[in-house]
């Protein structure tokens, strides 16, 4: 059995920039990561967009690599783009091409809405909540 990691903190900014016109913007991203039953679990929150996608990759294949099993909790996502599929989209095959484990749970609204337009919930195994993501609850099916 492996010993329990202390959560780590990984947080990431990117500045939109404009006319003076435009609202200045910055969108952050942050990601924690914790272990639970044998899986490594990133909990997201912020913007995943072309900005703060490169960083969450490396995150996730970080972990990837030391664990059978990573949940990644989207529950505090208010935004995806298409580099944040991207990402996602890589680890999945990552996961794949080793015979690991790599589910998605807590979808936001917004997360969830991306994924149905690109037809990607029948693709990624996603669960409503940690709890069934831990404990072998049934996936949610395609919409």
């Amino acid at each position: 059995m492996r010993a329990a990691r202390q959560p780590t903190e990984t947080q990431q900014t990117a500045s939109c920039e404009g006319s003076p016109r435009q609202w200045k913007c910055k969108k952050d991203m942050k990601s924690t990561t914790r272990s639970e039953k044998e899986t490594i679990i990133l909990d997201v929150s912020g913007h995943i967009d072309i900005g703060t996608s490169p960083g969450l990759r490396k995150t996730m294949l970080k972990w990837l690599k030391s664990t059978d099993r990573l949940a990644v909790n989207l529950a505090a996502v208010k935004y995806i783009d298409s580099s944040g599929i991207a990402s996602l989209l890589e680890i999945f095959k990552e996961a794949r091409e080793n015979r690991k484990k790599f589910v998605l749970f807590g979808l936001t609204a917004a997360v969830r809405e991306v994924l149905q337009l690109t037809r990607l919930t029948g693709v990624f195994e996603i669960y409503e909540s940690e709890g069934d993501a831990l404990n072998g609850g049934t996936p949610i099916r395609p919409y």
